[in-house]
């Protein structure tokens, strides 16, 4: 025998020949656990669009005047057995995910699966005109590609939930749920994260269940596979496009390069945090040349502003990328900001489903100069004994200031002395018999003497007799050096170009 899950009654009722259509009303009053348990199958069965059959069983009988002795004899206890049918409900829709955090475990290099905690909002509509609050709620749900094959799947365990029925609404939250790949659908998966990496959003469609705990008048019931047939829209990444670099540090240098550490700001306008739990390893490009890689370590990213100090070597190699690297340094050193860009590659991170977005990835950045001139200034100073008709020999003295944490190695100067565009003369010093070390953090080290032989044309002439009129006794010239520096084990070539005062005594 069935369970009593409620009861009905009718009035003004009169039975005729034939179909009886009877208006009734009652109320759902499950008397013990298992009439209740029994009350969540009819649910979730009438939510789904099934029919459920029910037992009405008559238990009194009134006539127009009062209870009629043989008419209740004839009809109490009369047993019908009914269908109460439906079509499937829509109980949520247009889903949107608020905030979401996907995080990578790095002992799976395929990548094929990350664990994800987000809150879920949604439109949440009851079938029942009485009151019917969510209080729990699980999902199983399948994504699907533009060809409407599952590509992943997620199943969120029972979670606390809240819903409005007024409003109509449903909030939920969940934590460290699994989204995994499906097997062989490596193709949309990474499609999947190539758009969700550089795009502004992804929209994605979705089918799968509901599962729900809902408080009514009667207690708690349990509405089961609730259908879910909707799309959600992720907000993207947008190529991680805004990044600031705020500072640029030569911390040492080895035969393998230069190593850098670079201060930046790295703006993430996704709702969405990610943790790959492992460096993320970029190229770093001048005018289309690689001169350098930058490592992200360790990398996660929020929502909004991200601080984040990355390592770079700096190691160009190759006739074009030498030269390229060469430019870059002689404008960091000389204070100049470049534009650079720093590239992906299908190396960047050790899982295999992300490699193709990475490989597709570019941000353009600006690389600010070094604040502190390697070169402070120079003096240089000509012997009024030395002039000849042709010639005259000075001497030059250089005053660096190495900013670096690593000590500065000088190997060469080679500099021409110009004066109103015109070659002066030169200075070409080589240091590598005796090397030469700028300690690291000095400031005005000087370097000297070096010898500077000067061509006494016309435009020297002019020089010397703008220096001997004026008070001070100097003039200025333009000096444009060429330099063979060591940074630790790893040898460049720098260009600077600087006035000096040069003076006649």
């Amino acid at each position: 025998m069935g369970e009593q899950i409620g009861s009905i009654s009718g009035s003004s009722i009169t039975l005729k020949p034939g179909d009886n259509y009877l208006n009734l009303t009652g109320s759902l009053k499950p008397i013990n656990a298992n009439a209740t348990e029994l009350l969540s199958e009819l649910f979730t069965y009438f939510v789904g669009g099934q029919s459920s059959p029910l037992t009405v069983i008559n238990t009194n009988v009134i006539g127009p005047n009062g209870p009629v002795t043989w008419l209740q004899k004839g009809l109490i206890g009369v047993t019908l057995t009914v269908s109460l049918d439906s079509t499937a409900q829509k109980l949520v829709s247009n889903i949107s995910i608020p905030t979401m955090s996907v995080v990578f475990d790095p002992t799976d290099t395929t990548g094929s699966k990350f664990k994800t905690t987000a809150t879920v909002n949604a439109n949440f509509k009851s079938p029942f005109d009485f009151s019917l609050s969510i209080l729990e709620a699980s999902q199983t749900l399948s994504f699907l590609d533009s060809s409407n094959t599952t590509f992943a799947t997620l199943d969120v365990p029972l979670s606390a939930a809240t819903s409005n029925q007024a409003a109509g609404t449903l909030k939920t939250s969940f934590t460290n749920a699994t989204f995994q790949m499906v097997t062989g659908q490596d193709a949309s998966y990474q499609d999947f994260f190539k758009s969700l990496t550089l795009d502004s959003s992804y929209k994605v469609a979705i089918k799968g269940s509901v599962n729900t705990v809902a408080n009514t008048v009667v207690g708690n019931v349990t509405i089961d596979n609730v259908t879910l047939t909707d799309s959600i829209t992720f907000s993207g990444f947008q190529g991680l496009s805004d990044v600031t670099v705020n500072s640029v540090t030569v911390q040492s240098g080895s035969s393998s390069g230069i190593q850098l550490a670079i201060g930046t700001t790295i703006q993430n306008p996704s709702t969405i945090s990610i943790d790959f739990a492992s460096d993320v390893a970029l190229d770093l490009l001048y005018n289309g040349e690689t001169v350098g890689s930058v490592t992200l370590p360790k990398l996660a990213l929020v929502p909004g502003s991200n601080s984040v100090t990355a390592t770079s070597v700096f190691s160009p190699s190759g006739s074009s990328a030498v030269a390229q690297g060469r430019t870059l340094l002689s404008n960091f050193l000389a204070g100049t900001t470049n534009d650079v860009s720093i590239v992906g590659t299908g190396s960047s991170v050790p899982y295999t489903e992300l490699q193709p977005t990475f490989d597709g990835l570019t941000i353009a950045t600006s690389l600010p100069g070094q604040s502190t001139q390697i070169v402070a200034s120079t003096a240089l100073s000509v012997s009024i004994a030395s002039l000849t008709a042709s010639s005259a020999t000075g001497t030059a003295y250089l005053y660096i200031n190495n900013p670096f944490q690593t000590a500065l190695g000088i190997d060469n100067i080679n500099a021409q002395i110009r004066y109103n565009g015109s070659l002066l003369g030169t200075i070409d010093q080589d240091f590598t018999s005796s090397p030469l070390t700028v300690p690291a953090g000095s400031s005005n080290y000087e370097v000297g003497p070096v010898t500077a032989t000067l061509d006494l044309g016309l435009e020297a002439l002019q020089l010397v007799i703008s220096a001997l009129r004026s008070t001070s006794g100097t003039g200025s010239v333009q000096l444009n050096s060429t330099l063979v520096t060591s940074v630790g084990g790893y040898t460049t070539t720098v260009d600077y170009a600087q006035n000096t005062a040069v003076s006649f005594n």
